[in-house]
């Protein structure tokens, strides 16, 4: 109840201009969507392109998305937000249209692989901006989770968008320019075509939008082009670390579960057209998907605060993920059949995916969180690109064409042991880590601050100089026990990093040091006592200091996976 009160609370708090970057968003998405779900397929149906040149289109797109995302929020910021935004939205415009009328290649290769990608890219920042500027810290995290769930919402409505018109609309529609009948005039719009022409309508929406009610603010970081190639250099530089080589390893044993989104994308709307008949709702199964995983993550919970509970859940996850797949080698299956496998595939990932995301906290230093992200980014480059092969591959060789195709369900064999490969060797790293000394946002890790404790060479002076006294204690002959004991306990205690003290003689022969000045003071236990007690508490400090200072870029010898 204290939850739903503060996230009540949170949603009451947002002004009039974050509802604006709620709407801007909630367009842009149901167009992107709406291009994801139908891209491979328009590009069979529409242009007759290839199985494997269709794959390798959509790949290529997706990797440009995110390849410009690195600098396109320096860019964005630069420009200042409401500028980037209409530049993004022109952009996106031209690009859907081009997609959506375009017959040549040549018209299609610059509005998919131009246009398309830098509007999106460039319009990324604009929640995280937005979210810094007018919601307050306490409650960031709150609207981020309604910001998640409006955005997978609209992946269900573009694909129930996609199956009306499919079913509506089979042979599509003629637009006729002129009151002739020259077929010159005529475009014609098959039901793909019609789904990218409503998403381009979403987007002329979102034109207007940011044109006449975004308002301009100035973000508070500075965003510069220097600071853009220094965390590039920076990001260069952190290739010695051990750490990264881990998280990499990492990053290339869970490829094989990171290529299931193209397969929903690219395999299944192909195989489902031409296995489960041509009005099968391959849209509706699509959309459905994002919203079941965010239904999953409210019940499983989102990523763990240890490092070995969030391995485990990774490896967890991809095998629920990997092991539902196999529902689909099923002849003929039924819609509930499709049904549970998109509902346990989502629960797979409810556990694998944020923990996949947060990685990069556990592994990283605290200074190179953000260089570890930007390395991820490419390596999801890879799993897209990836996914994309091996899904051309397989319908090449498997599903060529609508009639004899032989042993189609061998796609999804295939798919689910690539899949499955991930929590094997997942299961074969986890003793390889020591995990139990990773922390969520730790500085510093256990075996580290005790190895810098130990070599501390203050610290190791004076257990040199304790052993030195004991030793000639033990080898000097006359000595009385009591005496001895007398001197040992002395001994023991911390006297390395005591500060130089001055002190004058009085009468009776008493100094005292308190607060680094000579106070004469009374008897011998209480000159002992101040004497002791003021080196521990220097000696704490040290240690302290020691702990802060070596928290940053000091890497654990720990961490290195493919160095043993």
């Amino acid at each position: 109840m204290q939850h739903l009160s503060v996230f009540l609370k949170a949603i009451r708090l947002c002004p009039q201009e974050m509802w604006v970057v709620f709407l801007i968003r909630l367009f842009e998405h149901y167009s992107f969507f709406c291009v994801q779900f139908t891209l491979a397929i328009h590009l069979i149906e529409d242009h007759h392109f290839s199985l494997m040149k269709a794959a390798l289109y959509y790949g290529i797109y997706h990797s440009l998305v995110l390849l410009l995302e690195l600098p396109s929020y320096y860019v964005f910021v630069k420009l200042t937000p409401k500028y980037s935004m209409i530049l993004a939205s022109t952009l996106l415009l031209l690009g859907r249209v081009i997609i959506t009328y375009s017959v040549a290649e040549v018209n299609l290769i610059i509005g998919l692989f131009v246009l398309c990608p830098l509007g999106s890219a460039l319009s990324m920042p604009l929640f995280v901006v937005s979210l810094d500027q007018y919601i307050p810290s306490r409650y960031r995290v709150f609207v981020t989770s309604l910001h998640f769930v409006f955005v997978n919402a609209m992946a269900l409505v573009a694909g129930c968008t996609i199956d009306t018109l499919r079913f509506w609309k089979p042979d599509g529609i003629d637009i006729v320019s002129n009151s002739g009948n020259d077929p010159d005039f005529t475009t014609h719009l098959s039901p793909y075509r019609l789904s990218l022409l409503y998403g381009t309508v979403a987007v002329a929406l979102q034109f207007f939008l940011v044109l006449g009610v975004m308002k301009q603010f100035e973000p508070a970081k500075d965003t510069s082009v220097k600071r853009l190639k220094h965390s590039i250099t920076k990001t260069f530089k952190c290739f010695h670390k051990k750490s990264l080589w881990t998280y990499m390893g990492v990053l290339i044993c869970i490829t094989g579960i990171r290529t299931l989104t193209c397969h929903i994308d690219i395999t299944f709307p192909i195989f489902a057209t031409r296995e489960y008949g041509k009005f099968f709702g391959f849209g509706l199964i699509q959309g459905l998907g994002p919203m079941f995983v965010v239904l999953a993550i409210g019940i499983v919970g989102e990523s763990q605060t240890e490092f070995n509970a969030q391995f485990l859940r990774i490896a967890i996850g991809s095998a629920i993920s990997a092991g539902a797949i196999f529902l689909l080698v099923i002849p003929d299956p039924s819609w509930l059949v499709v049904v549970a496998w998109l509902l346990i595939m989502s629960i797979g990932e409810a556990f694998w995916g944020p923990n996949v995301r947060s990685l990069a906290i556990f592994l990283a230093p605290h200074k190179h969180i953000s260089n570890y992200s930007n390395v991820s980014t490419f390596f999801r480059i890879f799993h897209v690109m990836a996914g994309a092969v091996i899904s051309g591959i397989l319908l090449q060789t498997y599903l060529p064409n609508q009639s004899h195709n032989t042993d189609p369900e061998r796609i999804w064999i295939i798919i689910g042991c690539i899949c499955l490969s991930t929590p094997l060797f997942l299961l074969m790293l986890i003793q390889a880590f020591r995990y139990q000394h990773y922390r969520r946002h730790a500085a510093i890790f256990v075996d580290k601050t005790e190895g810098k404790h130990n070599n501390n060479p203050t610290i190791q002076k004076s257990n040199d100089d304790t052993y030195t006294q004991q030793h000639q204690q033990a080898t000097t002959p006359g000595s009385s026990a009591r005496t001895r004991a007398s001197q040992s306990t002395q001994a023991s205690q911390p006297t390395t990093t005591q500060a130089p003290q001055v002190g004058k003689q009085t009468g009776t022969g008493q100094t005292s040091f308190s607060n680094n000045r000579p106070q004469q003071i009374g008897g011998r236990g209480r000159q002992q006592q101040q004497q002791t007690k003021q080196p521990q508490h220097v000696e704490d400090d040290v240690s302290s200091s020691t702990i802060s200072v070596s928290s940053d870029d000091d890497e654990d010898p720990n961490l290195g996976l493919l160095s043993g």
